[in-house]
């Protein structure tokens, strides 16, 4: 199950573990597996059920705490998700559990709050790409400057990330720096393996041509 869930077959995870809980073999660590299948599957109703449960003792684990959160979140239960997130963090504060916190920060319109808890999660972890890259999302509308620096890490950490790369160098461009941006497209189209995606290729071609010959 474990593997299905690490190859992104989710679903197929649920089945496994399923029959394994209808066999009487629904151990604590089966069922944390099944919660998070059933999260990745887009079932976040019955992970939180799940969850629910094996969070209600003395000393449970900031993974389950913080897993029931992001089932909160995906329910639209904001409050909920926010008070896991933060009882996660005395838990076991960690890079991953301040980004979820931002990213719920976020979703409850809180821009103040979510910068902050991007800028943990970056301290907590500062190679830790996902909360660079939402860092510099929830600053890009007030503070360009600092959204380029967090951009610029989250890139320089995941280099084949398409998506950060064309945000970064996007914003490059409209704060006037073309060649920075020309540079990482360029870096980008020379590191690229032979079995990247032809899409990913084309959409750096793509913005690399907007900036013309040299």
């Amino acid at each position: 199950a474990t593997l299905l869930i690490d190859l992104g077959r989710s679903a197929e995870a649920v089945t496994v573990l399923d029959a394994a809980v209808g066999l009487s073999l629904g151990t604590d660590a089966v069922l944390e597996r099944l919660s998070l299948a059933l999260l990745n599957a887009g079932e976040p109703e019955r992970a939180a059920g799940i969850l629910e449960t094996l969070v209600v003792v003395d000393a449970p684990w900031a993974d389950d705490v913080n897993r029931l959160g992001a089932a909160y979140g995906a329910l639209g239960r904001v409050d909920a998700a926010r008070a896991q997130f933060r009882r996660a963090l005395e838990i076991e504060p960690n890079a991953e559990i301040w980004k979820n916190l931002g990213v719920i920060e976020l979703q409850d319109g809180n821009t103040t709050e979510a910068i902050l808890a991007f800028e943990e999660s970056t301290r907590a972890d500062a190679g830790y790409a996902p909360g660079w890259r939402l860092l510099g999302a929830a600053l890009r509308p007030t503070d360009v400057a600092g959204a380029l620096v967090a951009w610029r890490r989250a890139v320089d950490l995941t280099p084949a990330d398409v998506d950060a790369l064309l945000d970064l160098t996007a914003l490059m461009v409209e704060s006037g720096a073309q060649e920075d941006a020309r540079r990482y497209l360029e870096r980008y189209l020379g590191n690229a393996r032979t079995d990247e995606t032809s899409t990913a290729l084309q959409q750096v071609r793509r913005q690399l041509s907007t900036l013309g010959t040299r």
